[in-house]
């Protein structure tokens, strides 16, 4: 009788779950390989077999349907990470940068990250005002940078002194360094952030009760309340993985995930507007497969 409780309460503690993820780099410390997907969460794999079916993935550029164990210790603490113990292979993937290890670009002007002016408020009261007219009632599940897209396209068709409202997007980046330390789950967050009488200002609706400077933002999400090196290079992030906890960089509101901070740098493709196609998934996302895009 002992035995049968006892196993009924792993029953309850352990669950499985299945999710199709792409992968955007994969890393190893200790006896784990560190799965780092595309949506910016991080995932542990033990098992060699499993370790082997992600680097073939990642090698193919494929999508991976995961099996992902879920047990009562990470429900209670959503920031520490999940394993994964069964991957299978799935269709290719076309147009994304699938690896860190970008190449040099001695034409890189880091300007272009910042390619478009960032509203400048005069008071705390009118930045307040902007923050609470953001949608909080957003999908439970949804990405940080669907969020930030979705909330940036909103103000953006609000007017301060005749202009268009129009947010910079703030970037922090976790090192391995501190998802290790941590066990943390995600290696990227992303939130709009304004300026108000010219310091930025975060935006960001799920995690904070009111706007906030750069340092109480992060201090949200990191652990060591260490500060963040702001830089403007992703690979300046890429390849100081044990330096610090945690990279800052800045782009305007039209960087959508980091495979395009990434492109600037690699390839100088460069962000100049919205694109119809990534406004819709992000409201699909956020609000709901049949959302439509308001004022598109």
């Amino acid at each position: 009788m002992k035995n049968i409780v006892l196993m009924l309460s792993l029953t309850i503690v352990t669950t499985l779950k299945a999710e199709i993820i792409t992968i955007h780099h994969l890393d190893s410390i200790d006896k784990r390989l560190l799965l780092f997907s595309h949506s910016g969460e991080v995932f542990d794999i033990y098992d060699n077999q499993t370790k082997l079916q992600a680097k073939s993935a990642f090698k193919q550029s494929r999508k991976i349907e995961i099996l992902i164990e879920k047990n009562e210790r990470i429900s209670k603490a959503p920031d520490l990470r999940n394993t994964i113990i069964e991957i299978k292979q799935r269709e290719k993937l076309h147009g994304r940068v699938q690896t860190i290890q970008t190449k040099d670009n001695s034409t890189y002007n880091p300007n272009e990250l910042l390619n478009s002016y960032i509203t400048n408020l005069k008071t705390s009261d009118e930045t307040r005002k902007f923050f609470y007219s953001m949608d909080k009632n957003l999908r439970g599940r949804s990405q940080c940078y669907n969020r930030a897209h979705v909330w940036s396209w909103e103000l953006n068709k609000k007017f301060y002194n005749n202009k268009e409202i129009q947010t910079g997007k703030m970037w922090i980046f976790f090192t391995t360094k501190y998802i290790k330390e941590y066990n943390y789950k995600w290696w990227f967050h992303v939130a709009p952030y304004i300026n108000e009488k010219g310091s930025p200002i975060v935006l960001d609706r799920t995690f904070m009760r009111e706007p906030a400077d750069l340092k109480t933002w992060t201090d949200k999400f990191i652990k060591s309340q260490a500060p963040c090196i702001e830089v403007n290079r992703y690979s300046d992030y890429r390849d100081h993985q044990k330096n610090e906890d945690c990279y800052i960089i800045k782009t305007s509101l039209f960087y959508w995930q980091p495979f395009q901070i990434q492109n600037l740098e690699a390839k100088n493709e460069q962000r100049k507007s919205w694109q119809e196609h990534e406004l819709k998934k992000a409201y699909r996302n956020t609000k709901g497969w049949f959302a439509k895009v308001p004022h598109l």
